[in-house]
């Protein structure tokens, strides 16, 4: 189920969950900075891609949000 994220559909995510950057970093298992990183950028998140997709998993694993092209959804 892996996949690639943009900083816009993981800030969203992040609301939807109503989750902090700590928590989400926990999740992934990556750092406060790097889910910094991601959420900062336009487009591509300038981050090792296994931690783009260690984030992009754990926010799917959530079972309570999909990714679509403009952003995320909660699941229908």
């Amino acid at each position: 189920m892996t996949g690639t994220i943009t900083g816009l559909q993981c800030r969203m995510a992040r609301g939807l969950l109503k989750v902090s950057e700590t928590e989400l970093g926990n999740m992934a298992n990556v750092s406060i900075a790097t889910i910094r990183r991601i959420e900062a950028a336009d487009g591509n998140p300038p981050v090792r891609m296994k931690n783009i997709e260690a984030v992009h998993d754990a926010l799917l694993a959530t079972d309570r949000l999909v990714f679509t092209e403009t952003g995320v959804a909660p699941p229908t």
